[in-house]
């Protein structure tokens, strides 16, 4: 998170996106990815074909969910190596 703040992201959106992606300030068309890529960090074995259905209801396509699906991976990889290595943020 701390590097999204240092990108200009505003802290407060960040914490609330990841409170409740719901209720967070975004578009209602990155809802959808946000609740994919949550779930997929959060409960990966609970992933089902409507979850990447939701994603395509909301206009992306598949190169957008594979997209969202790399970065999530990628990140949840990094943090579990730096977790590993007791590095701290």
């Amino acid at each position: 998170m701390q590097l999204a703040v240092q990108l200009g992201i505003d802290a407060a959106a960040l914490d609330a996106l990841v409170a409740n992606v719901d209720q967070a300030n975004i578009s209602d068309r990155l809802k959808p990815i946000f609740r994919f890529v949550k779930k997929l960090t959060r409960e990966p074995a609970r992933i089902v074909k409507s979850d990447a259905e939701a994603v395509f209801a909301a206009g992306w396509n598949e190169n957008a969910l594979e997209d969202a699906i790399a970065v999530c991976v990628l990140l949840n990889m990094m943090n579990r190596l730096a977790n590993g290595y007791g590095l701290k943020g």
